[in-house]
């Protein structure tokens, strides 16, 4: 990387990326580091990572120093006259009885297999590897386990209280609303509807079951009603709005007051001859002529 000359706002560093964000970059080198901001007249830093190795540049712009200019500075493979060893590690990209290729970035390093090289049955591309190669030549071939967390999942129950072609959201009391996202491999939920009692599993956001919960509702109790604690015979002597009065020859008076759930009045007159119930508190509960 050249700075140019008269260069005096100018600060350049070589050496491993040890910070890079979207609006930083910083490189330690062999005498010092440099950090400098990243600003929209910068070159991209979207294929540097840290652990890379790079040569930046970087120029005063105020108090902050802002990059100017990168190199990425990429391993080269090993020639064939070249003894040191260099070890990389990346993703297999090629793989065969005569050679391996690995990728890491925007870096790739082919290793040959020799007769001394370690056996590489079993490994396919995708496989990430740790390798070691001396003049071109893999004499460590080391794989590495890539630890994915498993996508979260969600179940649960509760009443559908969104459904729509692209996600159903359920919701109860205790955890509130729930939002599965609807896949293709989601199963079908033409059949439900908001209100719909269900059951349902998600994983990593996405509806992968759902049942539909059948709610038994008990039916209402029966009514009970209380029979009448006497029953008599006899004529209308005394008729209110309040009160009801007959009198036999056997019982003589019987009066019976008139409630809320007494039978209407209207149609009879002292005179008349009627069978009563009341109950025990004498409040009439039926009344008929005979």
């Amino acid at each position: 990387l050249t700075l140019p000359a008269a260069a005096d706002s100018m600060r350049a560093a070589r050496g491993e990326v040890t910070s890079v964000t979207a609006t930083s970059i910083a490189v330690r080198g062999e005498a010092h580091g440099l950090r400098c901001a990243v600003r929209a007249s910068s070159p991209s830093v979207a294929a540097i990572k840290v652990g890379d190795r790079a040569a930046i540049a970087c120029h005063r712009v105020g108090a902050v120093l802002v990059l100017a200019r990168i190199k990425h500075l990429i391993a080269a493979a090993p020639t064939a006259g070249d003894t040191a060893q260099v070890t990389f590690g990346g993703a297999v990209t090629v793989v065969s009885d005569s050679s391996v290729t690995l990728h890491d970035g925007n870096r790739d390093i082919t290793c040959s297999v020799g007769d001394s090289s370690p056996k590489l049955t079993g490994v396919k591309v995708g496989d990430h590897a740790k390798v070691t190669c001396a003049a071109g030549v893999l004499i460590t071939f080391t794989p590495i386990t890539i630890h994915t967390t498993p996508p979260a999942a969600t179940t649960g129950g509760g009443t559908v209280s969104a459904l729509s072609t692209t996600s159903i959201t359920v919701h109860n009391s205790e955890h509130g609303d729930v939002t599965c996202a609807l896949a293709s491999s989601s199963p079908s939920v033409h059949e439900l509807h908001v209100g719909d009692v269900v059951r349902f599993g998600c994983v990593g956001g996405t509806l992968v079951a759902v049942s539909k919960v059948t709610v038994s509702v008990p039916p209402p109790p029966t009514p009970t009603t209380t029979p009448p604690a006497t029953i008599a015979f006899g004529t209308i002597t005394a008729l209110t709005s309040t009160a009801l009065t007959i009198n036999n020859p056997e019982h003589g008076d019987l009066t019976c007051t008139v409630g809320a759930h007494s039978p209407a009045l209207g149609d009879f007159h002292v005179g008349d001859r009627v069978r009563i119930g009341c109950s025990d508190g004498a409040m009439l509960l039926s009344i008929a002529r005979y």
